[in-house]
């Protein structure tokens, strides 16, 4: 029913209390709609605390592996793709987005650092950073941080720096990590941490750390449950990185043994990648040959313990693999309401051709899903984020 509908509708609006309760648990889009219908639906949506509650049913809802609808972006080349997968049909549609206020972008940029709470932090071919709300396209650009400079200049020091972006739910305020090599050119594994929060809005020198590594590549933080995590040492993939945002001091976190007592052998290359599934921290770990032929694909979940939770062999991944893929989230497939027949299913993507299929743990099988994006411009362009109404004064 379209707003003008339901002004013309012969029953009175629902009182207050009982139309936040219904519209809480509507989508951001229906939300945005409805703000016009009169001026007390559109206080109350955009009051602070509603907002907190809408969050929060969005946040309860992605708390599953078995997401009913997920909500993902591409940084293609000069523009950005959105894509909706649903848990009924696992239809996907595409769209082509981006902020109003930083429209323009030169390939490999838009470079994503992360996304928390439906705010997702950008970097721009300026090294401009910014945070911005999809669904709402509310877009704050951030203050500039100093630049350390040593035996470089600032574009390639710009350039060599790794960003972390989170929420301090204690304060209750939004928070930036900067990581940046104290000396690009001959990478000698010092860097200097900055952070920035979102409320005093300016930077701050913290540490001084000794975890970069020479073979570093662009990488984005991952914040789980109040911490972040990277890899930043691929010399020491035994170990991820930790900060703890609201404390601000870092850590490590011990990988299962396996990963590093088989880590390197007859030649075999093993990668890690740090993702997310059902607001736990993930950690995947493939084993190649130096043909890039896969060896095995492993799954392995932080709970009180590392689990793992599945692996796939060289005689059962399919031809949708090679030669790379990057794990992009987890989504429910309701085959039979009646008789709640569902599963879940992670959600891959090829990184070389963009061709996006998904895995069945339990039944072991690979589905194509017909969509192939547009070849990114780098590696790993892609994050998952949960739709809100949320965005930060000016």
């Amino acid at each position: 029913m379209s707003c003008s509908e339901i002004q013309q509708c012969g029953s009175p609006l629902p009182d207050d209390v009982f139309a936040r309760e219904i519209l809480v648990r509507l989508p951001v889009k229906s939300l945005v709609r409805f703000k016009s219908i009169c001026k007390a639906w559109r206080a109350m949506i955009t009051d602070h605390d509603f907002i907190e509650m809408h969050l929060h049913h969005q946040l309860q809802s992605k708390q599953s592996i078995a997401n009913q609808q997920l909500n993902i972006l591409f940084a293609c080349p000069d523009q950005i793709h959105r894509m909706v997968i649903t848990s009924t049909y696992a239809t996907v549609q595409c769209y082509d987005i981006a902020p109003k206020e930083l429209e323009h972008f030169n390939s490999p940029y838009p470079r994503f650092w992360g996304s928390c709470n439906g705010l997702i932090c950008l970097e721009t071919d300026t090294f401009e950073l910014a945070l911005w709300n999809p669904c709402t396209q509310f877009c704050r650009r951030l203050r500039h941080r100093p630049i350390y400079c040593h035996n470089s200049g600032s574009m390639l020091s710009a350039f060599a720096t790794v960003y972390g972006f989170g929420y301090d739910a204690q304060i209750k305020d939004y928070k930036m990590v900067a990581i940046n090599p104290v000396d690009v050119v001959n990478l000698q594994g010092h860097c200097v941490v900055d952070v920035l929060t979102l409320g005093d809005n300016s930077w701050r020198r913290i540490a001084y750390i000794n975890h970069f590594s020479p073979t570093l590549q662009y990488q984005s933080g991952k914040f789980v449950s109040g911490v972040i995590y990277w890899n930043l040492n691929k010399l020491q993939p035994e170990k991820l990185i930790c900060f703890d945002i609201h404390y601000e001091v870092f850590n490590e976190l011990r990988l299962p043994n396996v990963f590093y007592t088989e880590n390197i052998f007859n030649g075999h290359r093993c990668t890690i990648e740090i993702s997310e599934l059902g607001g736990r921290l993930v950690v995947v770990r493939d084993l190649q040959r130096p043909s890039n032929r896969h060896i095995f694909h492993e799954v392995w979940m932080m709970k009180e313990d590392w689990v793992k939770m599945y692996s796939i062999d060289e005689s059962a991944i399919s031809y949708l693999w090679y030669p790379s893929v990057s794990l992009i989230g987890s989504f429910c497939i309701i085959e039979d309401k009646k008789n709640n027949n569902n599963h879940f299913e992670i959600l891959y993507m090829n990184d070389r051709f963009g061709e996006l299929f998904s895995y069945n743990p339990t039944t072991k099988a690979f589905r194509d899903l017909g969509i192939q994006v547009e070849k990114p411009a780098r590696p790993k362009p892609i994050l998952t984020y949960v739709e809100s109404l949320v965005s930060l004064d000016q």
